[in-house]
């Protein structure tokens, strides 16, 4: 019973709306998977669980909140970053990135913790999941620039919906971050434009496409996380180690780099607040 009061203060209303609105905003940041920022706040397994309960009818009513609370703040955090997205990238991409990799190395004891709890609790052995999680990431960023290579895709209903299904994949598998692609072939301007002008059209095409794929996707990856536990979370490892490397911007020496590393460790601590490190370590003493 203590058990669940705290796991109910962990996660809150309030927070779990935190969490969906980061993961939200990062999920349209190019070379940022919102993948790995569920997994690291402890929502991504949650999600698809409750996502899962709804559709066989179980714990419908929890799942539907679950869902709706997590999904406000994602939306709200999709909104709000299209609108200022190209400026702050074109004027502020360093202290955006090094924020953004506060926040996922801020969000590691959690994701460390929830691992454990599932049983994939650390052995040597797991490493070579580590290992191909990396190499996955660079194998797939490897192929989309060479097959991305040429004119940009025309844009219509069906490149919509197949923009959405590579955004879809890119949620379902943490570390993968898909954006990059669609600015490839020509689409991610155009998504940005459609959130900042509410095309219907548009973002209903892309929605659908990111459904379909989400609905194929997720029972492979709850009966990965439920029959191999250790091999998926570190795999998963393996893909966040490879996103920071990705996205880490450079250093400089300049104020900017300054106010960057100043960004990094709030976002370190807003996502160590969020996925409940705080409570864990004072737990452990």
């Amino acid at each position: 019973m203590e058990k669940n009061r705290d796991e109910n203060k962990k996660d809150n209303f309030v927070i779990r709306m935190l969490k969906g609105f980061v993961i939200g905003v990062l999920a349209m940041l190019p070379g940022v998977s919102g993948g790995v920022m569920a997994v690291v706040l402890g929502v991504y397994r949650k999600a698809i669980d409750s996502i899962i309960d709804f559709f066989s009818g179980r714990n419908v009513k929890r799942s539907v909140i679950y869902l709706l609370t997590l999904g406000i703040g994602g939306v709200v955090g999709l909104f709000a970053v299209s609108f200022a997205l190209e400026f702050i990238l074109e004027n502020f991409e360093m202290p955006l990135m090094y924020a953004c990799l506060g926040m996922i190395m801020g969000g590691l004891p959690s994701f460390f913790s929830e691992a454990k709890i599932s049983g994939g609790k650390f052995e040597k052995k797991y490493l070579v999941a580590t290992v191909c999680g990396v190499a996955a990431v660079v194998g797939l960023v490897l192929i989309e620039q060479t097959l991305t290579e040429g004119k940009p895709w025309p844009v219509n209903v069906w490149t919509l919906m197949l923009g959405g299904a590579v955004l879809g994949f890119g949620f379902m598998v943490p570390g993968l971050s898909t954006s990059p692609l669609l600015m490839r072939v020509g689409i991610y301007k155009d998504m940005l434009n459609a959130f900042n002008s509410l095309d219907i059209i548009f973002i209903a095409s892309m929605m659908f496409g990111i459904l379909v794929m989400a609905a194929i996707m997720i029972i492979l990856v709850k009966k990965a996380f439920e029959r191999y536990p250790g091999y998926a979370y570190y795999s998963v490892f393996g893909f966040i180690i490879a996103t920071v490397v990705f996205i880490f911007p450079g250093v400089e020496w300049s104020l900017r780099q300054l106010v960057s590393i100043v960004l990094m460790a709030l976002g370190f601590i807003a996502a160590l607040w969020m996925g409940g490190g705080f409570r864990a370590a004072k737990k452990e003493k």
